[in-house]
């Protein structure tokens, strides 16, 4: 009787398994990318437009005219467009001082969002003479934005990390 009691159990038991088995789970569809918004509309002319942006940004730097560039950067806070503080200037001024731009190649443009747009690109900011195995290039980006329907060229701010340890 016990016997009989414990085959009975554990067909039950492969009943539960097999029919659990047999329902078709609910498939859950992400987007090819999760970063990007399916909402947006994007068309070529964002694109070229973008691309142009960027060109007109590193061709200004090539002739060497650092002002001129820092006239093309803006900030964008709370949806407001705004001109570049101060303290961002300054920080930015720096790191277009310290690498010039004698040549570059744009790499590629990552549009996800309005407010999720880079363009990567890479500088050579020093001439290498022969024989030389410094690496003379960087790559740099430039994160348009778009707010209100137009196009701002902004950097993002880079992210430090802090090796001390809090004790």
């Amino acid at each position: 009787m016990i016997k009989s009691a414990k085959y009975v159990v554990m067909a039950l038991a492969l009943i539960i398994v097999v029919s659990c088995g047999d329902k078709k789970k609910k498939e859950t569809i992400l987007p090819a990318d999760p970063r990007m918004d399916q909402q947006m509309v994007r068309t070529s002319k964002d694109t070229m437009m973008l691309l142009d942006m960027t060109k007109k940004f590193l061709e200004t730097l090539k002739n060497n005219d650092i002002d001129g560039a820092m006239s093309q950067l803006y900030e964008v806070k709370d949806n407001k467009v705004m001109p570049l503080s101060e303290e961002r200037s300054k920080e930015i001024r720096k790191t277009l001082t310290t690498f010039p731009v004698l040549s570059y190649k744009i790499d590629e443009l990552l549009l996800y969002s309005d407010s999720d747009t880079e363009v990567r690109y890479t500088i050579e900011f020093f001439e290498k003479p022969k024989g030389d195995n410094r690496p003379n290039t960087i790559k740099c980006s430039v994160n348009p934005t778009r707010v209100g329907g137009n196009w701002y060229l902004t950097i993002a701010k880079v992210a430090q990390e802090n090796n001390y340890k809090n004790n």
